[in-house]
């Protein structure tokens, strides 16, 4: 490697998966990169060579640092024999690539035809070893016969020819393996299989695959029982949340009128979140078979819905005997349709009147929780108002953990910080007090029932729900999955002007009811009369989910196309990817994967209420409302009549911002057009002087030093970050007086 050609790398290592820890770190060393020993805002790049355990780190990464990215080790392996610090962009995990979870093995080719193919996978996102074990998922090879490929054969190990990878790049998806196997070469043929390499050599150009002796790992079996053994230990890398124990599973009635017999008052939150939400809320739990009365009457009320437990009519209705629980308690009901009884902290009134005392600076982060137990706790910490972290630093005062082990959790340990389970926060939201941790219960680790509520208030709480729930599952509901009409016929319905919509904790969309389709002579949903063949982009997906959509959207005469085109984004989670800037400012519709499996289990395109992609914490973290922003995108293109110019250093790349500035309706100029608007000068400052349109510069900090900066700055030309586009198309409005730039390095506001 170059004499400290990382010196401008801080990174962070996950140890535990990297294929060559011991060569990277000298690597890193020799070339002057930073390491840091916990994430941190300082943070640049986390290094770790597992798919599953680089999704799942994502979330705590972006946390610690918003522009921090998850890269695998090969990236700095490259680099280092190339000499030049390469594009991280093609060792990412960020965007799901052609060939993201698969790791090829050739097997009988030569090694310049193994150099070619491993640059269309590694391009593609895959992975390339020699080695044949349990982490291959392909074997290539010309050759059906030897010990490698009876090897993979047994352990369901995909067998193709190189033509596959060939084939599936020029045509953009994975073609089916079935029609790539060698055994349709001819049994025992020693054959030379021709394939184009346009790609890799341009046009007219092609290799030829020559037939070598297969290598033979003896490990290999070994390896494949040891990951047999592992699998239904390690397939489900999230753990639920612990349901309460009071109901139990066969007590559980999804049903199309869950609220029917409810009654319920509302109490604190039109003060939190206006009039006009609660106003919806109401029409929505009307729409649900539930009752809403304006005031409280304990021989009509049966439930009271409260954001406090301080109130009067709260402490009223628990001495009456009433169930009482907070607005994410009705959306779990509604979102899941299963009724239930009140199972985490959150789904009860807190005691916390707006923000907790907290004479003692208590500042929280976590660790070591995954997937809807992370969630969970972060909301528990954000409804208490405590300061929230992503990282651990020295002005952290409390370390909520799950388990034992981690960076976090040593660095803790080291500086003497007080390390507690959940139900810290939890007694906090139940109390309003940060508690005096003198007992063990806030310091156990490694418990499996640290989500069941066992704080004296919550089961004070519960009490009445044990009555109501015996009486709520005596009672008939319709249960869903009886059949139902899908399309409504407007001849027969006397109120078609909304359909149900899930409630939020802040707010709730009545959203109307489509109305193109119609029923059989059955009764049976017909497909839509008219339903234009819809247009997907994807983001967010993993592999083998994505295998699994594009059939479906295949099946159903669906089109994927590039952001700037499509009509429907589809994703996993709401993640601030290209390809979300992108579509916001072009999309219908955004919508999770649930969308897809719902129309495949149908047979066509089924209706996009319901599936909204939606996540509150992402949302509040980079302030917007996305049905909010998708509306105005597609009233009036947010950078109509702007034009912007990028300097050479921006974060993203100046192609990536001209997708997301071109689709919210703006321009991306270049500098050498800039230039010749004065033909005969051909300068920049000449150039500026011509030009009329209103001109945006978006720079970062490693470009405000040069030269081409202070001419626009001394034409009077707005200069900002990046972030004045990123996040202004998210929210759809732009924002002048935030995240301006000046060429001295300082920021202007």
């Amino acid at each position: 490697a170059t004499d400290k050609m990382f010196s401008s790398v801080t990174y962070y290592l996950q140890e535990k998966y990297i294929k060559d820890i011991v060569e990277l770190k000298r690597i890193l060393l020799d070339g002057g990169a930073k390491k840091e020993f916990y994430l941190s805002s300082l943070v640049q790049y986390v290094i770790c060579d597992d798919a599953n355990v680089a999704r799942r780190l994502e979330e705590e990464v972006k946390e610690a640092n918003p522009d921090a990215v998850i890269v695998k080790s090969d990236w700095i392996m490259l680099s280092s024999k190339c000499g030049a610090i390469l594009p991280h962009d093609l060792f990412t995990y960020a965007d799901e690539k052609l060939f993201s979870g698969l790791n090829f093995c050739p097997s009988g080719l030569s090694h310049a035809d193994c150099a070619k193919l491993w640059t269309l996978v590694q391009y593609n996102g895959g992975g390339w070893q020699k080695k044949l074990d349990s982490t291959v998922t392909h074997l290539v090879t010309c050759n059906s016969l030897g010990t490698r490929y009876q090897c993979a054969t047994e352990h369901g190990v995909s067998v193709v020819t190189p033509d596959w990878i060939l084939d599936s790049d020029v045509q953009a998806t994975r073609l089916s393996e079935s029609y790539y196997h060698p055994s349709l070469l001819g049994q025992n043929e020693q054959v030379e299989v021709v394939i184009s390499t346009e790609v890799l050599n341009g046009p007219g150009n092609h290799s030829k695959f020559t037939m070598l002796e297969p290598e033979v790992t003896a490990q290999y079996k070994n390896d494949m029982e040891v990951q047999e053994r592992g699998l239904s230990s390690a397939s489900n890398g999230e753990t639920a949340v612990a349901s309460n124990s009071l109901v139990e599973p066969k007590n559980r009635v999804v049903t199309s009128n869950i609220l029917q017999g409810i009654v319920f008052h509302m109490v604190d939150y039109s003060q939190c979140v206006g009039e006009e939400t609660t106003e919806k809320w109401k029409r929505v739990i009307r729409s649900h078979g539930g009752s809403i009365v304006d005031d409280y009457d304990p021989t009509v009320c049966t439930h009271l819905l409260a954001q406090r437990t301080s109130g009067k009519i709260c402490e009223k209705a628990l001495a009456d005997g009433k169930c009482v629980s907070s607005a994410y308690w009705l959306n779990s009901v509604l979102t899941t349709g299963v009724m239930c009884a009140p199972s985490n902290p959150l789904h009860f009134p807190t005691a916390c009147a707006n923000k907790v005392d907290n004479p003692h600076n208590c500042s929280i982060t976590l660790t070591n929780y995954l997937g809807i137990e992370r969630r969970l706790v972060k909301d528990m910490i954000k409804s208490t108002g405590l300061p929230y972290t992503g990282f651990l630093s020295k002005q952290t005062t409390h370390l909520i953990c799950k388990c034992v082990g981690g960076k976090k959790y040593e660095k803790a340990q080291e500086w003497g910080l007080k390390i507690v389970n959940s139900k810290f926060i939890c007694d906090i939201i139940f109390t309003g007090q940060i508690p005096d941790l003198s007992t063990e219960r806030h310091y156990v680790l490694n418990k499996e029932d640290e989500f069941i509520l066992t704080h004296p208030m919550a089961i004070h709480m519960l009490e009445p729900w044990k009555l109501y729930l015996h009486k709520y599952f005596s009672q008939p509901h319709s249960v869903e999955g009886a059949p139902q009409k899908r399309y409504r016929n407007s001849d027969n319905e006397e109120n078609d002007s909304t359909k149900k919509a899930r409630i939020g904790s802040s707010e709730a969309v009545a959203i109307e009811e489509k109305h193109d389709g119609g029923l059989d002579a059955q009764g049976t949903a017909l497909k839509p009369s008219v339903f234009k063949c819809p247009r997907i982009v994807f983001t967010g997906v993993s592999g083998a989910m994505m295998t699994k959509m594009k059939e479906i959207i295949n099946r159903l005469e669906g089109v994927e196309v590039d952001a700037k085109d499509c009509t429907h984004l589809v994703s996993s989670k709401l993640t601030r990817t290209i390809k979300f800037l992108c579509a916001i400012s072009v999309a219908k519709h955004m919508v999770t994967t649930s969308w897809i499996e719902k129309s495949g289990e149908a047979g066509y395109f089924v209706d996009e209420t319901g599936y909204e992609l939606r996540d509150q914490y992402t949302e509040h973290t980079y302030g917007f409302n996305i049905m909010s922003s998708l509306k105005q995108a597609q009233n009036k293109k947010l950078l109509q009549g702007l034009t912007f110019y990028c300097t050479p250093q921006v974060t993203p790349s100046p192609e990536s911002l001209r997708e997301i500035i071109e689709c919210a309706g703006g321009e991306l100029i270049s500098l050498h057009a800039l230039q010749f608007m004065d033909t005969k000068r051909k300068t920049l400052k000449a150039g500026l002087k011509l030009f009329k349109k209103p001109l945006i510069v978006l720079t970062c900090f490693e470009d405000l030093d040069s030269e081409e900066l202070q001419v626009f700055d001394e034409a009077g030309k707005s200069i900002y970050n990046t972030e004045f586009v990123m996040t202004g198309v998210a929210r759809q409005r732009l924002e002048h007086d935030v995240n301006r730039l000046k060429p001295t390095g300082k920021q202007n506001s």
